[in-house]
């Protein structure tokens, strides 16, 4: 059964931290029901293995927001998990240098670089 409303809805998964983990597993396991993925400051692995998961993500763009200072999340487990990444769709990959864990939204460009990056998923049929 198709919801009348939801069901011509693009939607678009965004984690961060462990929401990025999560959004990477439940996208990797449901990826046709899903037209994007933003992850900001996610690990490889405690739970879920990011690592792992993200291999499965093959036509999807995906949007890497990542804080240079982060002090809980090397930002060498974002770069690891772009490196993994091998998908059809868009790739955007988006450093701010002063970004911690918890404050890389207040850094200039944060919302900028999302809003562009779902332009691009809007424009697309």
């Amino acid at each position: 059964m198709r919801h009348p409303v939801l069901s011509e809805t693009k939607l678009v998964a965004y984690g961060q931290s462990i929401g990025g983990a999560v959004s990477i597993d439940i996208v990797a396991r449901n990826e046709d029901k899903f037209s994007g993925l933003i992850i900001e400051n996610t690990f490889l692995s405690l739970i879920w293995n990011s690592e792992q998961m993200i291999q499965q993500i093959t036509r999807l763009p995906v949007l890497f927001l990542s804080g240079r200072k982060d002090e809980l999340v090397p930002p060498a487990h974002m770069q690891e998990l772009h490196r993994l990444l091998d998908t059809t769709g868009e790739v955007i990959w988006r450093e701010f240098p002063d970004g911690t864990h918890n404050d890389t939204c207040l850094k200039p460009g944060y919302f900028e670089t999302i809003k562009i990056f779902l332009e691009g998923i809007m424009q697309k049929k």
